[in-house]
């Protein structure tokens, strides 16, 4: 599914750095980490924001300027601008479910049912306090009237979400909501609250801030009646003062002046005003160490939609003192002091209770477990369980292909037996996207397939390619002689181009100069990429026969991606290389797949390929050439047997030896008798390779020089669970730290030290066998949350039927800045520029 969600519980005045916009940042931080299968769309319209430091696959941050609320204009017609972006975002985004994070916000004009058609609409609703409690805060009566106008959002809504029982019951018996309609996914404390260990520098620091001593009793209320700090102070008063002698009363929460002084005098009144501390704000460091200070946390809240406090002082580690309604005791339990919200005298026995009561560590542990019901991995687990309950939302690849007119889809790409990556690759995802599209492969010339495809795909000559049968095109393009054939159909009927190399003048150069032995063609393509002046030199060189092509330290794509309408690459460094080049080029980030099967029994596999079970086997898979590091890599194991002889190694290269290094390759293992210790398979098929891959122990996938590309290879070694060697180089850098093991980029070593490095990198696992599984356990999980073939099948859909946002344009911008006044910054003016493009693409 594509859900997207909106920014107004997150950066609206009602949730931005309180209660909802925490809740919500947990909610869907935590609910995009464990739902890698779904997208996931942040609609933003409120200010620059970001969810993660680094933004996870599975989810899209946009970010629309609406000019500080003012340029699209007000009343009805911004409510109509609004809403036809919101419209555009959704069908843009194909997104199946939209969730209102906070419906009482009025930030942003109230959401029309008309503007989700098709879709369906969840929303979280955390309290209806303000209409439980009308005669304190729906005074006026325009603000019941808005007030209601929230409501009736809620009644079309597919789906409400409540953080509570409590909630639940009060929308079904105080607004008549049907109970069907609305699931309870509670909430929880943050993370960062947990039990610490408080130094005498804190208590020091305290006592400094604050005045504060040793058996102090804490309420982190808020400037709110509700909240009911003024019967606390004087039910804390009512305690005999020989009980709560050395218990202070300390008040943790940004009050305003007036709210100050009012407590004050309500102590002083009360004969407490010496045993009244109030903080006002802390920070989130000393609000942490004051929760696991206190001696008792005291909330007698009059209401809550989800009690946190309670929560977060449980967390911590503090017993807890609060009122038997509402949410307050669904949370609480019998793990609380249960008071009285409207009794003084309730609150005051249960006060002196607590501070006389011998086994008070009991309820901490109390505390302990039923906190354990309340986290955010449970939260984010209703949440997800609740939208998959909406009927009629389902994954398009569960509907029978029969069922849907698909688009016709052109896939031009080499197929198997042809020896490329890019065959295996391509079958795999024709399989996967053809639940989607009515799919025509076309291939080149002098070989017939050898792969399994859905009966629904033909595959076909590329002469026969007739571009009116079709709504959509896509290039698989590597560097290499296998998609030469492809290249006068991009520049003639431009689509979508997937790049599996960044650089591919290798391709260029081959096709070419060796080729087509064509100097001119050579010449026109790289123009595609450098100015004449800049190269001028270097063709003549290459024209008079000086100098050879410089494939590697002069990259080239512009002969192939200058044509493309849209661009798939694997990888940010290729994204940001082709960004530098052309800005307004529209790039997508797709990883390489990879199938995530069962794991294999290691000891069995060995014997299957013929290798002792006890052998610790090291691998490196795919074309054996001298960028795979592979010299290298042969005479580390050398030195690694010199080293750990009382070791059975193994050295295997699955794949075919190129020809200009079987000389020196075999000259090493002959001189260095390791006949019986490294072996090479030549080329395998699928089948063979995951043979060997399964016995595997320690892989490698070393790079150097680069140009840009992915490793298929590696894509099944990390799904594989494998331990896995690579370079600190482009996109091998990507691959999580802890789910690989990583060298330094060779660029950066001598011979002497590149060979080291591998040695040292294999020696320190070999001797620490556990670092081998603990690295395998975390590249399974990185492929399993982000390189999953079914994820990936729906990046492609989404990328494929999504449709291109217009370019900010020189015209645009100066419209915009005729517009403003000149407190609008360029920034600004290009934001706002952003939204009005979106809306007109």
């Amino acid at each position: 599914m594509n859900i997207a969600f909106d920014a107004r519980a997150i950066l609206g005045p009602l949730g931005k750095n309180r209660g909802i916009g925490n809740y919500t940042l947990n909610q869907f931080r935590t609910l995009i980490q464990m739902d890698p299968k779904d997208n996931y769309f942040f609609f933003n319209c409120v200010e620059p924001f970001s969810l993660f430091g680094k933004c996870p696959r599975n989810l899209t941050e946009s970010y629309f300027s609406l000019g500080r609320g003012c340029f699209l204009g007000s009343g009805s017609y911004f409510s109509s601008a609004y809403g036809k972006l919101v419209k555009e975002y959704i069908a843009k985004n194909r997104i199946d479910v939209f969730y209102i994070t906070s419906p009482f916000d009025g930030l942003l004009p109230v959401y029309r049912k008309d503007w989700f058609a098709g879709i369906k609409v969840v929303a979280t609703v955390y309290d209806i306090i303000p209409y439980l409690f009308k005669k304190h805060y729906l005074r006026d009566s325009d603000a019941l009237k808005q007030y209601m106008g929230f409501v009736e959002q809620l009644r079309w809504a597919d789906k409400l979400l409540a953080i509570s029982k409590s909630v639940k019951d009060d929308l079904v018996n105080a607004l008549h909501f049907d109970p069907l309609k609305i699931d309870c996914i509670w909430g929880a404390a943050s993370p960062s609250f947990r039990v610490i260990d408080v130094s005498q520098s804190d208590w020091d620091h305290m006592k400094k801030a604050f005045h504060i001593h040793p058996g102090f009793i804490m309420c982190t209320g808020g400037d709110d009646e509700r909240k009911n700090i003024g019967g606390l102070i004087e039910a804390y008063a009512r305690v005999p003062k020989e009980v709560r002698h050395g218990h202070q009363l300390v008040i943790v929460c940004n009050l305003s002046p007036a709210s100050v002084d009012k407590y004050r005098k309500l102590a002083e009144k009360y004969h407490v005003g010496n045993e009244l501390v109030l903080t006002n704000y802390v920070s989130d460091e000393d609000l942490l160490k004051l929760y696991n200070m206190a001696y008792l946390v005291a909330f007698p809240s009059k209401y809550e939609g989800f009690g946190l406090p309670v929560a977060e002082a449980f967390a911590c580690g503090a017993p807890v003192l609060t009122s038997n309604n509402s949410s307050l005791v669904q949370i609480a339990g019998d793990a609380a002091y249960l008071v009285d919200r409207f009794s003084i005298e309730s609150i005051s026995a249960r006060l002196a209770k607590a501070l006389t009561d011998k086994d008070i560590g009991r309820m901490k542990q109390k505390g302990f477990e039923q906190v354990k019901k309340f986290q955010w991995k449970e939260v984010a687990k209703s949440t997800i369980e609740s939208i998959e309950s909406l009927n009629d939302v389902k994954d398009i690849s569960h509907i029978s292909s029969k069922s849907l007119n698909k688009p016709k889809l052109a896939f031009f790409t080499p197929l198997p037996p042809k020896q490329s990556g890019i065959s295996d690759y391509s079958v795999d995802i024709i399989n996967e996207i053809s639940a989607y599209f009515d799919i025509d492969v076309f291939i080149d010339d002098g070989y017939t397939p050898d792969c399994l495809l859905p009966d629904t795909v033909k595959v076909v000559n590329h002469r026969a390619f007739d571009p009116s049968c079709y709504k959509y095109v896509i290039y698989q393009y590597g560097n290499s002689e296998y998609h030469f054939y492809m290249n006068s159909y991009i520049r003639k009927y431009p689509g979508i181009v997937v790049l599996h190399d960044a650089n591919i003048h290798g391709a260029l150069a081959y096709k070419a100069l060796n080729v087509d032995k064509d100097f001119e063609e050579y010449k026109t393509g790289l123009l595609e990429d450098y100015a004449e002046p800049d190269i001028a030199s270097y063709l003549e060189a290459i024209r008079n026969g000086s100098r050879y092509a410089d494939v590697f330290n002069i990259p080239a794509n512009g002969y192939i991606v200058n044509h493309a309408t849209k661009i798939i690459v694997h990888s940010n460094y290729a994204k940001e290389r082709l960004l530098r080049k052309n800005i307004g080029r529209n790039v997508k980030v797709i990883p390489h797949y990879a199938k995530i099967n069962p794991l294999p029994n290691v000891k069995k596999c060995k014997n299957l390929i013929k290798f002792s079970e006890n052998s610790i086997l090291i691998t490196a898979f795919g074309h054996v050439q001298q960028t795979k590091r592979v010299m290298p890599a042969l005479q580390a194991f050398y030195h690694l047997l010199a080293k750990k002889g009382n070791l059975s190694l193994k050295l295997v290269f699955v794949g075919k030896l190129a020809s200009d290094l079987e000389e020196e390759f075999f000259s090493y293992i002959k001189q260095n008798h390791l006949q019986n210790d490294v072996r090479v398979t030549g080329f395998v098929d699928l089948d063979q390779f995951k043979a060997y891959l399964d016995a595997s122990d320690i892989c490698l996938n070393l790079r150097y020089p680069y140009n840009g590309e992915t490793s298929g290879s590696l894509m099944r070694i990390l799904a594989d669970g494998k331990c896995v060697l690579v370079n600190r180089i482009g996109s091998f850098d990507e691959i999580p730290d802890d789910a690989c093991i990583k060298l330094p980029n060779v660029a950066d070593m001598t011979e002497k030290e590149e060979v080291e490095a591998i040695a040292a990198a294999l020696e320190d696992l070999v001797t620490h066998p556990e670092k081998i599984s603990r690295t395998g356990s975390a590249a399974r999980k990185y492929a399993e949350e982000n390189l999953d073939i079914h994820i990936i099948g729906r990046q492609y859909r989404d990328f494929i039927l999504e449709t291109h946002e217009s370019v900010v344009t020189e015209d645009l911008l100066s419209h915009v800045r005729s517009h403003l006044n000149s407190s609008y910054t360029d920034e600004d003016i290009h934001e706002l520029a952003k939204t009005l493009a979106y809306l007109k693409a």
